[in-house]
């Protein structure tokens, strides 16, 4: 199954599409996200080498070296990788939703958060609970309450 055309640009459309795919609820052992295809996004969202590398181990929990190798030999990323892509590009998708352009959503991603005690909400979705507390955040971006 081919979840994403790869494309060289930087128009975004990997994205658009992984937003698509990040709808399909992750069943343990039957959903995949191939490493071909998580690579392509990273180098979409981020400029710089050590961006991509803090991105894979902060975020995803996961090495960009390791996922270089899969996307060496074909493989798709292991599950608990691929569940933290999901939970990813589902902040992604509000985000871009609320402020309406990638740059902006990336700006605030990359910024500290006060309601994260300081940390920026690309740190915070390391974890669950970060994630949780992230969604909550554009809950109330999303519904005009005081962020």
């Amino acid at each position: 199954m081919s979840f994403i055309k790869i494309v060289k640009t930087r128009s975004y459309k990997n994205i658009e599409n992984a937003l698509k795919v990040a709808e399909i609820k992750p069943v343990y052992g039957n959903t995949s996200l191939p490493s071909e295809v998580a690579l392509s996004l990273t180098h979409e969202l981020f400029d710089s080498p050590s961006e991509k590398e803090s991105f894979w181990s902060n975020v995803i929990n996961y090495s960009y070296r390791s996922a270089q190798r899969k996307k060496a030999s074909k493989q798709n990323l292991p599950f608990p990788a691929y569940e933290k892509w999901i939970l990813f590009l589902r902040i992604l998708k509000r985000a871009k939703y609320i402020f309406g352009e990638y740059p902006t959503v990336k700006n605030w991603l990359a910024k500290p958060n006060p309601q994260l005690n300081g940390i920026s909400p690309y740190d915070a979705l390391g974890s669950y609970l970060g994630y949780e507390r992230v969604n909550h955040i554009l809950d109330k971006i999303e519904y005009t309450m005081p962020a």
